[in-house]
């Protein structure tokens, strides 16, 4: 095979897979998608499939798509949108809306974020009205409202969809795992024993939901994204912790350290006197009373 076949077959891979994305998102192009969004949306669900070197910009492989889709124009050359062509135009409102820059990078939730969304047994989630912090307690008077988590049957929805999508929409061992209690982690399981590809791909496809159902809730509520996203803290601030609380965090810090010592790293450790009396002197006691036993 040529050079030049390899550059088209990769061209039209690329073109291919372009057409794929922006199959799902659909409606968005009504008002205009921007090619960054675009890229984003390619980087996160298709990160083994990118369009380098086929194209050497992503302007470019936009430019290629529409040339075979005379139904899409791209528009605002200085930040190149990919809009149906003869929609109606966006006004100012949506544009202020879509452009709105706490939801630029909706796909980077933090991990604990993620978790009280996706986890039927995750702690709840919250989030301060005024302040803006998360918590996973609720506190009286605090003025926080719960954040909806994602249902198990609208995960299961999603779970359909990308089998569907993956072409396995009638694939009877894989449709099994979701009647499980844990199904999270068997349907992934399932899909890893099949290809490690065909798992990563769904971990980005069930993401890229739960950013969706974060942003829609966001909107219902009037409450940006930002607090939400990646590039906050790994965990929510403690809030109101008492003296009693600290000292039972610092004991289970102690004790699991504790558990992960062999038994001559144990005996190095010093222990007070009182607590070796409380051991020691009931063992004493014993063999004064019992002396045959204790020799």
């Amino acid at each position: 095979m040529d050079a030049s076949t390899v550059v088209a077959d990769s061209r039209r891979a690329a073109l291919l897979n372009l057409e794929a994305l922006l199959d799902r998102h659909r409606s968005a192009l009504e008002g205009g998608l921007r090619a960054a969004d675009i890229g984003q949306f390619w980087n996160y669900e298709k990160p083994d499939e990118p369009w380098r070197p086929a194209f050497k910009k992503l302007g470019e492989l936009l430019e290629a798509y529409v040339k075979e889709h005379p139904e899409l124009e791209l528009v605002d050359p200085g930040t190149p949108r990919l809009a149906l062509r003869n929609a109606v135009p966006a006004t100012a409102d949506s544009r202020a809306a879509r452009e709105r820059p706490n939801t630029r990078q909706p796909f980077s939730l933090r991990p604990d974020v993620y978790k009280a969304l996706v986890h039927e047994d995750g702690d709840p989630l919250y989030i301060d009205l005024k302040s803006l912090e998360l918590a996973h307690s609720q506190i009286d008077g605090d003025g926080l409202i719960e954040v909806a988590p994602v249902g198990r049957q609208a995960q299961h929805r999603w779970a359909l969809a990308f089998l569907e999508e993956q072409n396995l929409g009638d694939d009877p061992e894989l449709i099994a795992t979701l009647d499980s209690d844990l199904w999270y982690v068997r349907f992934a399981d399932a899909l890893e024993s099949r290809s490690p590809k065909l798992a990563r791909r769904w971990r980005s496809f069930r993401s890229a939901c739960v950013a969706s159902h974060l942003e829609e809730w966001c909107s219902q509520h009037d409450v940006p994204v930002a607090p939400f996203l990646g590039s906050g803290p790994s965990e929510p601030k403690p809030r109101h912790l008492s003296r009693e609380a600290r000292e039972a965090q610092r004991r289970d810090l102690v004790l699991k350290a504790l558990s992960r010592l062999g038994t001559d790293d144990l005996l190095r450790i010093p222990i007070p006197a009182c607590h070796l009396l409380d051991v020691v002197e009931p063992l004493l006691v014993h063999a004064v009373r019992d002396p045959d036993t204790a020799r």
